[in-house]
């Protein structure tokens, strides 16, 4: 278990000498969070519409309908051409993928599946999304908005009140310009049971925007979450 033993701060505030045992003693990790289509995370990462230097890799499950555009995730600004997301469009079995794009357009990436409701696992970036390590969906034509107009990243939905989604989230993480800002797992509160997804980067627990909490996954042993998410001794250390 080398590389989770240094002591942690967050913005300058010591939290706990050893991480590993600041998690354990304070957090359940689990294997996803559900929404039931009223709850989202806003992670207050900004989304710049000028920027395509993004990149989200995310695991999720939608497991019904709940309004006619569900998303995973995403940064939305309008319909303009400012946009970075994945959204089920109607109930057809297909997903619709943007990267500053205008809803509607040809340049839009669409994939069509047996079904919505199975596992996912995605890489989007401005030039398209990656589909289960397998097929590779392409976004045609993109360039910057001019506009420069930001808002943030959400999970769950694309905005605190619009194409939120029945959804389970096992992980979530954002790149801008190949530096990792955000690695969000499933994790449940010990001193209120209330469910939600850590950040290992900053090192805080983000619960739901909305006043409806998430429902909690199964809990995992504390050691196999850094034996799934290969990713995080790389930067827990601070």
């Amino acid at each position: 278990m080398s590389g989770i033993s240094s002591k942690i701060y967050k913005n300058g505030i010591y939290l706990h000498d050893n991480f590993f045992e600041f998690l354990s003693e304070n957090y359940v990790l689990l294997d996803y969070i559900e929404g039931t289509g009223t709850q989202c995370i806003n992670t207050t990462y900004p989304y710049n519409s000028t920027n395509l230097t993004y990149k989200i890799e995310a695991g999720w499950e939608m497991t019904a309908l709940n309004t006619t555009y569900q998303a995973p995730y995403g940064a939305y600004i309008d319909e303009s051409s400012k946009c970075f997301r994945i959204i089920r469009a109607g109930s057809n079995a297909r997903f619709w993928s943007y990267c500053n794009n205008k809803a509607g357009s040809s340049t839009r990436g669409v994939y069509d599946v047996s079904t919505i409701y199975a596992r996912y696992d995605t890489v989007q970036t401005s030039e398209g999304v990656l589909w289960n390590n397998t097929d590779f969906i392409s976004h045609a034509s993109l360039a910057p908005n001019g506009s420069n107009t930001t808002s943030t990243f959400f999970v769950c939905s694309q905005t605190i009140d619009s194409c939120i989604s029945k959804i389970k989230m096992y992980y979530f993480r954002l790149y801008d310009n190949d530096e990792i800002k955000i690695y969000l797992i499933p994790a449940k509160r010990k001193s209120d049971s209330v469910a939600g997804m850590f950040d290992l980067v900053s090192k805080t627990f983000f619960t739901s925007s909305t006043d409806t909490a998430f429902v909690a996954g199964n809990e995992l042993d504390h050691c196999s979450i850094f034996q799934d998410h290969t990713l995080a001794n790389s930067f827990i250390e601070i």
